[in-house]
């Protein structure tokens, strides 16, 4: 039912636009006619503010009135009555009027008499009607109470019975005071006096229509139209009609008019009272479809018999047309423009709208040889030559408002400014022989002509934009003068729209186009000298710049604040002037001001939802979530369908989790209310969606498919251009190429295309081919320049221009729209893998396409570097080089590079904050440049004479990314990493620094790709073992070297002609894939960090040196550093939450609001209500989101349940990094993972519990990939939110915490003894058991009693020892000398220790798995390699070499699966491997080992038993080594002894066995083992694996880790990979370094293609299990089906 209604609510709404469509249009062709009457009415008001005033002084006592014969005897010129005096009561009621009237009369020379007139006269007839016309145009806009016109006008319809003007009059009256009927008694009282009278037919249509009878008054206007065609009112009313979906046909039209006519004779014959109105019968009205072609005829007609036909000078041509029928004639022209252009003929409209202008331009003179004409003009006018056509493509005119207005004084120098069209009728306003109504009459017709052609221009312009993401139709509307519409010819029109009508309207506008002009834009336009420019609010509410700036930059931006401030100036309470100057103060980062601009919008217009929605977003960006969702909330209101709106409110609602109406995609929802509610949904029904986010995943799904429309038809209309770019970069410029038959394919296919419901990007085909086709040609540059004969001429610059040449994007394509959803809201949003990946598209689309059509790329692509002899440079572009947790993470890794083999590159885009981060950065790097003053052009032109090889992009979708740089090319390999946990879908990148189990390789386009390929063979029954090729009736060379038929290629179709090799359009429908970009995979985890160099804690290393010169005995042990760490966590603890009991677990997550979703957030209660002894941390991120949390918990499990969910203010970063050891278990946010604050958390110790919950959004599988990296990932990854649960509440169970004597602890741990002697110093000769304080002692207050060992300990208050100032500022306190160690430090604290004797001393101390687990994760920290920033530095140093080696040698761009030459070999295992580059860790025990670990993952569980052990403590490094022959028999060496060297208790934990399948990879206790004594796989291969050893030799590395090796086939059971001879001569490419220098060569490195599920190629996966398997399968190779599919802990 609900989805019913849904369906039926879109339905009504589809209904509702069409209408407003229809009205939309219909007040456009009559826009011009109202603005017309407008400015007639206000001339009128002028004249009624004279009357009234006129009416004031009749008041006062008047002069005796004088005969009328004696004023027309005395004076010579026209009078003009300007009042009329009636008897008192005569407005009442005038039984007989009298003929005589006392009129006040202005003369001539501008006096006023008072004079008896005769009302009998027609002279005095005429002038009285003429003031009775002055009258009721007055109170047509100012009613009085009281009216003399029914008085006056009967007064003279009396004495002149057959006046048919005073007659017209009459009816008008009546029907401004809605007496229809009276109207219409008169209207017919003139037509029996004269059936010819048109204006009476007009105005009984005009009646009739406000009765609601549509088809009678179409009748009547059609009756006058075919009288009088010349007749404009009839005729736009008529036209009116006939647009509005109302009225009837031609042929019915008569017979109704002829009805009307009969009715109204019956009823005079009657004998009714026409001056009573009628009870109207209701009339039900029929809505019908809009008749554009009926009013185009009508159009046609009134044309055809009021313009001459130039075709025909000898036959009878009508009367011209006097000049003061211009507006009107321009209007019937600009109409039937508007109806071409509703009936879908794009270059008839602006035919038409052209013929309008040449009425007023000239005959034969156009809008763009008018535009051509403002530019060139403007800058003659500046004082530089004419430009060239060259310099005028694309140049942008940029005028002040001052200049603008000047426009038509330049252009029409000639008619000093007035339009040639106009100048008669200008002329004639000043002659000396007209009067002054006929100076105002003429005055009025040439502004309402200027208006008119204002609009016109306005409606060219607006044509031109909306043609111009659609070339087709662009081509059409350039018509035979060729003008393609581009950006740079509508700046001219608006300026010559707003010289000839200034209007607020136009002014925001132009404010709007030229704000969307980049700042490298190539602009005409006077100079300035550029200065900053500061800006400040005036009281009025304008922006103006500072006096300390009165001069700025000539910028788009710049002019569009002076044009919105003008427009403020024409009319200070225009609303949408307001809103758009708010949003470019909002991107001119003036927040305050912005919200301003927006609230005086909202003052001036309550029900503006564009300026309600905007004043949400700016009040959010200021950090007030919660203040911004009433604005969303009302723009909502006003207007449900207002996407902007609908997903700021959503984005807010999660921000502060208020999920109230946030609804659902799937099973679970958030209703109204605030229940979470469930529903059974069978795998066979549509995903249910509802609520907020419902609305959310409607809007991006409905703005994505109307998106593929983008650049449709373009192919076809620049399909050469595009064929030389093909030619040129693929082809080698050889149109025999073998691949040419399939280039000429792929163009076929988007040219032939038939299908209407085809919606794929033909604009981002486009942009992707001229992406890939400039790479191309950046390689073979470089191979030219590396391979060049030294010995012969260099090539000349003209040809390398032509060699190279920059392919370009067709002149005139439009800028593609990108969705309302940013790439970083799909983060928290519930989108599919395609959505997601089209979001990211879309917006790379945009950026390639402005950096594409900048200026100031050159006319070459950019050169490349030349070779990295000796060292590759590496360059880092990021805004976040400051106080951001980016350079909280990556602050040492810039120098940390071998410098050696690497020279670093940093470009700052952001201004220096001088925190430290900044400082270390810059101070460490070989380069640093701040670049944030730089414009894109500056930055691009720089990387390119730094020589990059390989550039990073550390910002991605963030704030302050320049993705304009990489768009523009600059260096021949781009990566991205860091800053966006996702893909950015542009060609712009080509690899992402990621790890298997954070990007999972079957999302990636290669191996999508492939997997598509395979399907298409399979579909196609394409058998056989010979290679594919990709182009059609070639061969491939075989290993013998003959040449044999290849196998039936791919029709056009079947290869899917939007696809490249290796890479699928990313508007391709499959839903199984995310990735654009290939990858570089880091052995342990992608995310790195410099904790261990950083965020050290100075206090607890104060202490061990101190520890080492008292007990140095205690300082050396393990587990007595393990104690104090306890005590540390206590002290902490009871300071931080001093109210809660001791044996209370803390759960925690310290992520920001928004990543919290309803399901998780119901898990953590359900955890708390399972666990009674526990509490939940979060921070108030923001503060507003606590009290909806709170609430929510409430509501759902109870106010017990919810009183234990704690909030705390967010903390300082070293404070939030120490604090954290608080916690026992930090609870992931599944949506969207904790990234650096997993790293932050882990650091302290405390263990983490994280669920990856899709496959394909990189941000919820952060945290697993970090909890590999450290060893212990099993234990702390779940694959489904009910192990989460279960996993969560068992840990917690198993904690115990006990009071422990110190004594009793030193003696159980072994360590009571003292160490031996050392003279001259007291303190080490055994007199005290221990020499330092514990935090804790004896005297434990309010602290309940717990488990003991040994003695029971009492209650005293927690102390906890600060070593004195002198300690903390010596450098090396264990190395003083002992008397003055004794002396400075040791004897007071011996003294302080004397007086403490008496007291018991006690310990807190843990036990249970969480506690074992949090000891191995602290005691390894320092071990670990998560945060061994050197050791991943070097890793990701091999990972970017081995991109630029696959760039260098071809092996990148080897597409074809059997066809490559590289380095002379044939063939190529590249997309064999999928692309991607695995990097290999050099400290690893043995690669062998990672491999077979590998492949016991893959093929383990499908028919095999596992059994397995590991021994040896998790720290340790050398591991053990794994040899595997033949016959399946195994052997192990290196084993570690099972014995646990520190001594200390070992534990084991056994946690929920996963529903992923039998393998268990989880540690027990601290030697990390896989549950057993040893583990041995029997798959479906028959082969027996064995594996031993320490456990940080596999447990430090996930599961999908898994170098190519070529001894993996063997090793594994699988086929080996087909190879040539060639081949196999090859070097091997998989990284080994010589000695400990860190350099070497690479030996293989890449992922498997074959790492994919081959029985659900094609298919959505959305299981976070799915493991890749390591089948290593051929294109050719027939698919196994069923077999080696595994889930793993990812």
């Amino acid at each position: 039912m609900q989805m019913q209604h849904q369906q039926h609510n879109a339905q009504v709404q589809a209904q509702v636009q069409q209408q407003q469509q229809l009205i939309h249009l219909q007040q456009m062709i009559y826009d011009q006619h109202r603005q017309g009457q407008e400015q007639q009415q206000q001339q009128l008001l002028l004249a009624a503010a004279v009357a009234q005033q006129q009416q004031q002084q009749q008041q006062q006592p008047p002069p005796p009135p004088l005969p009328a014969q004696a004023i027309a005897s005395t004076v010579s010129g026209p009078l003009t009555i300007t009042a009329v005096h009636f008897p008192k009561g005569a407005l009442q009621q005038l039984e007989a009027p009298h003929w005589q009237l006392v009129a006040q009369v202005q003369l001539p020379e501008g006096k006023t008499q008072q004079v008896v007139i005769d009302a009998r006269e027609d002279e005095w007839r005429d002038h009285l009607l003429s003031y009775a016309h002055m009258v009721y145009a007055a109170e047509a806009t100012n009613p009085p109470p009281e009216s003399i016109l029914i008085t006056l006008l009967k007064t003279i319809s009396t004495f002149h019975k057959s006046h048919l003007p005073t007659l017209l009059l009459f009816a008008c009256v009546y029907y401004t005071q809605h007496n229809f009927q009276m109207s219409l008694h008169y209207n017919h009282l003139i037509l029996e006096k004269d059936p010819n009278y048109v204006e009476a037919m007009s105005n009984i249509g005009t009646t009739l229509r406000s009765m609601g009878r549509q088809p009678e008054a179409e009748s009547w206007w059609w009756k006058a139209v075919r009288l009088r065609p010349g007749y404009w009112d009839a005729v736009e009313n008529l036209i009116g009609v006939l647009c509005s979906g109302y009225g009837t046909t031609e042929a019915s039209a008569q017979s109704s008019a002829e009805s009307s006519a009969e009715k109204s004779a019956a009823a005079a014959a009657a004998g009714s009272d026409p001056s009573k109105p009628k009870a109207d019968k209701t009339v039900t009205i029929t809505p019908q479809p809009p008749r554009y072609k009926e009013a185009l005829k009508i159009c046609d007609f009134v044309e055809a018999n009021v313009l001459p036909d130039p075709t025909d000078p000898t036959g009878e041509q009508p009367p011209p047309l006097p000049i003061q029928h211009t507006p009107r004639l321009q209007n019937l022209l600009y109409a039937k423009g508007n109806l071409k252009y509703a009936l879908g003929d794009v270059a008839g409209a602006r035919r038409e709208y052209e013929r309008s202008l040449e009425i007023v331009f000239g005959p034969g003179v156009g809008a763009m040889q008018v535009v051509h004409e403002v530019i060139c003009s403007a800058r003659m006018a500046a004082g530089y030559p004419r430009p060239t056509e060259r310099e005028l493509d694309g140049a942008m005119l940029l005028l002040r408002p001052e200049e603008a207005l000047q426009v038509t004084h330049v252009v029409f120098r000639e008619t000093g400014g007035v339009l040639p069209g106009l100048a008669a009728l200008a002329a004639s306003c000043g002659e000396a022989n007209t009067t002054n109504a006929q100076n105002g009459m003429s005055a009025s017709l040439w502004q309402q002509a200027n208006q008119t052609t204002s609009t016109i221009l306005l409606t060219l312009a607006k044509l031109y934009q909306d043609v111009m993401d659609q070339p087709a139709k662009a081509k059409e509307l350039a018509g035979t003068d060729n003008y393609v519409p581009t950006m740079s010819m509508l700046l001219p029109l608006y300026y010559l729209s707003l010289a000839l009508h200034p209007s607020a309207s136009t002014c925001n506008n132009l404010g709007i186009l030229l704000s969307s002009i980049p700042p490298t834009a190539r602009i005409f336009a006077y100079p300035a000298p550029a200065q900053p420019m500061q800006l400040q609010v005036q009281a009025n509410g304008l922006v103006i710049p500072a006096p300390v700036a009165p001069v700025y930059p000539v910028t788009g931006q710049a002019l569009a604040l002076q044009f919105y401030n003008y427009g403020l100036q024409l009319d200070p309470r225009h609303p949408h002037l307001y809103t758009n100057l708010g949003s470019l103060l909002k991107d001119m980062g003036q927040l305050n001001e912005a919200v301003a601009m927006y609230e005086k919008a909202v003052e001036c217009n309550p029900k503006f939802d564009v300026a309600l929605a905007n004043l949400g977003n700016a009040v959010k960006d200021l950090g007030k979530v919660q203040d911004s969702i009433q604005w969303y909330l009302r723009a909502v209101e006003i207007n449900p369908n207002f996407s902007e709106a609908v997903c700021g409110l959503v984005n807010a609602l999660g921000g502060v989790c208020d999920w109230r109406g946030r609804g659902g995609v799937g099973p679970v929802s958030v209703n109204s209310e605030g229940q979470l509610m469930v529903m059974n949904v069978s795998p066979t029904d549509k995903t249910p969606m509802s609520g907020w986010m419902g609305r959310v995943v409607e809007i991006v799904d409905k703005q994505l498919t109307d998106g593929a429309a983008w650049s449709m038809g373009l192919v076809r209309v620049f399909r050469q251009q595009l064929w030389q770019v093909i030619l040129r970069a693929f082809l080698d410029s050889n149109p025999r190429h073998p691949d040419t038959a399939l280039w000429q394919a792929r163009l076929d296919g988007w040219v032939n295309r038939t299908d209407a419901k085809d919606r794929r990007n033909e604009g981002g085909w486009i942009i992707r081919l001229i992406e890939r086709a400039t790479r191309r040609l950046q390689r073979k540059w470089y191979l030219e320049r590396q391979h060049a004969d030294s010995t012969r001429s260099r090539r000349p610059s003209a040809e390398i221009r032509e060699l190279y040449q920059r392919p370009m994007i067709p002149n005139g394509m439009a800028v593609p729209l990108v969705p309302t959803v940013l790439p970083f809201h799909t983060f928290t949003y519930p989108l599919t893998a395609r959505q997601v990946r089209l979001i990211s598209h879309r917006n790379a689309l945009r950026i390639s396409h402005g950096t594409l059509s900048s200026h100031w790329l050159p006319s070459t692509v950019y050169p490349p570097p030349a070779p990295p002899t000796p060292r590759l440079k590496i360059g880092y572009i990021s805004s976040d080089f400051n106080n951001h947790p980016l350079s909280h993470l990556m602050q040492s890794v810039f120098g940390m590079h071998d410098k050696s083999r690497f020279e670093i590159f940093c470009y700052a885009t952001t201004p220096a904050d001088q925190t430290p981060y900044r400082v270390k950065i810059q101070s460490e790097v070989e380069h640093f440049m701040d670049v944030s003053s730089w414009s894109t052009q500056a930055i691009v032109e720089r990387v390119v004479a730094d020589g990059i090889h390989v550039l990073v992009n550390l910002n991605g979708y963030t704030k302050g990314a320049r993705n304009e740089v990489f768009a523009a090319r600059p260096c021949p390999v781009q990566t991205s990493f860091m800053g966006f946990a996702g893909t950015l879908g542009g060609g712009w990148c080509d690899w992402i620094i990621a790890d298997p189990v954070v990007c999972p390789p079957e999302e990636v386009t290669g191996v999508a790709w492939k997997r598509k390929q395979r399907s298409i063979l399979e579909n196609a029954n394409i058998n056989g073992t010979g290679s594919k090729r990709r182009s059609m009736n070639v061969k491939v060379e075989q290993d013998s070297g003959a040449a044999e038929p290849a196998s039936p290629a791919l029709s056009p179709m079947q290869q899917s002609f939007s696809d490249f090799e290796g890479e699928v359009d990313p508007e391709d429908p499959g839903d199984d894939w995310v990735y654009t970009e290939k990858f570089i995979y880091m052995p342990h985890s992608y995310f790195v960090n410099d904790h261990r160099q950083g965020f050290r804690e100075e206090e607890k290393e104060q202490e061990k040196r101190l520890l080492m010169a008292t007990e140095p005995h205690l300082a050396m042990s393990p587990e007595w550093n393990w104690v104090l760490e306890q005590d540390r966590r206590w002290q902490m603890r009871k300071e931080l939450f001093p109210g809660i009991a001791e044996n209370t677990v803390i759960f925690a997550n310290f992520n920001q609001l928004y990543k919290i979703d309803p399901q998780i957030f119901k898990v953590w209660i359900q955890i708390l209500a399972r666990v009674p002894n526990s509490i939940l941390w979060l921070l108030r991120f923001p503060a507003a989101g606590e009290q909806h949390l709170i609430r929510t918990a409430t509501q759902w499990a109870g106010a017990s349940v919810a009183a234990r969910v704690i909030f705390t203010d967010v903390a300082p970063k070293h404070v939030h990094i120490h604090r954290g050891r608080i916690a026992d278990l930090f609870l992931d946010t599944p949506e969207c993972n904790a990234h650096t604050t997993a790293a932050d958390i882990l650091w302290s110790g405390t263990p983490i519990l994280t669920f990856p919950r899709y496959s394909h959004k990189m941000c919820s599988r952060v945290g697993a990939s970090i909890a590999y990296a450290t060893g212990h990932g099993p234990e702390m990854i779940v694959n489904s939110e009910k192990e989460y649960e279960d996993r969560a509440v068992k840990l917690a169970q198993s904690c115990r915490w006990e009071y422990v004597e110190d004594s009793v602890l030193k003696h159980k741990l072994g360590l009571a003894n003292p160490m031996t002697s050392t003279t001259g110093n007291p303190m080490l000769n055994g007199h005290v058991s221990g020499a330092l304080p514990p935090l804790h002692s004896a005297a434990m207050t309010g602290v309940g009693r717990m488990n003991t060992m040994g003695t029971t300990a009492p209650s005293v208050h927690p102390q906890q020892f600060m070593p004195s100032a002198p300690l903390l500022g010596h450098p090396h306190p264990p190395f003083m000398n002992g008397q003055a160690l004794q002396q400075s430090v040791l004897q007071p604290m011996m003294q302080q220790q004397q007086q403490q004797q008496r007291q018991s001393v006690v310990h807190w101390i843990g036990h249970g798995a969480l506690i074992e687990l949090r000891r191995k994760l602290w005691e390894n920290r320092d071990q670990s390699v998560l945060f061994d920033t050197l050791r991943w530095t070097r890793n990701l140093e091999k990972g970017l070499l081995e991109a630029w080696r696959r760039w260098e040698n071809g092996q990148e761009f080897d597409e074809l699966l059997e066809r490559s030459t590289l380095n002379g070999q044939h063939g190529s295992q590249h997309y064999a491997q999928g692309g991607n580059i695995m990097v290999e860790d050099d400290n690893e025990p043995d690669v062998k080992a990672i491999n077979l670990h590998r492949s016991i993952l893959d093929h383990g569980g499908s028919s095999g038993h596992i059994t397995g052990h590991s021994t040896g403590d998790s720290s340790s490094s050398g591991g053990s080594t794994l040899h595997s022959n033949s016959s399946g028999k195994s052997s192990s060496s290196n084993n570690s002894s099972h014995s646990n060297s520190s001594g200390h208790k070992t534990g084991s934990y056994d946690g929920a066995k996963s529903a992923a399948g039998p393998l268990d990879l989880r540690a027990s206790s601290s030697s990390s083992s896989i549950s057993g004594q040893g583990y041995t796989v029997e798959s479906n291969f028959n082969r027996s694996l064995s594996f031993s050893g320490g456990a940080s030799g596999v447990s430090s590395v996930h599961p999908l880790y898994n170098p190519i090796s070529r001894t993996m086939s063997a090793a594994s059971g699988l086929p080996p990979i087909a190879s040539t001879k060639k081949q196999q001569g090859a070097k091997d490419t998989r990284y080994k370094a010589n000695g400990h220098n860190n350099t070497g060569t690479f030996e293989g490195g890449s992922f498997p293609e074959g790492q994919i599920d081959p029985s659900q190629h094609g298919e959505s996966r959305r299981s976070s299990m799915i493991m890749p398997k390591s089948r290593v399968e051929r294109l050719d190779q027939p698919i196994q089906r069923g077999v080696d599919t595994i889930f793993v802990y990812d």
